[in-house]
C-alpha cells in the first residue's frame, strides 16, 4: 500500500512515519516538491505516485 504524506517532518507527519506497517511505503510529500496552495501541483503529484491514501499534515 502506498500513502502520500504532507509535512513528513512535522509532529504529525513524523509520528506517522515512525509507527507506520511495514507493509506501507510512505511517499512524503513537502513543499520542495509540491505546492500545497496550488491545485494542479497537488493533483499532478498524486497522479504521478498513485497512492492509495493521502493524508494532509500540513498546517
Amino acid at each position: 500500500m502506498k500513502v502520500i504524506i504532507t509535512d513528513i517532518t512535522g509532529q504529525l507527519g513524523c509520528a506517522l512515519k515512525r509507527t507506520k506497517p511495514k507493509e506501507i511505503e510512505i511517499i512524503p510529500c513537502n513543499r520542495n516538491l509540491v505546492d500545497l496552495k496550488e491545485e494542479k501541483s497537488i493533483i499532478k503529484f498524486i497522479e504521478e505516485n498513485n497512492p492509495d491514501w493521502f493524508i494532509n499534515c500540513a498546517a
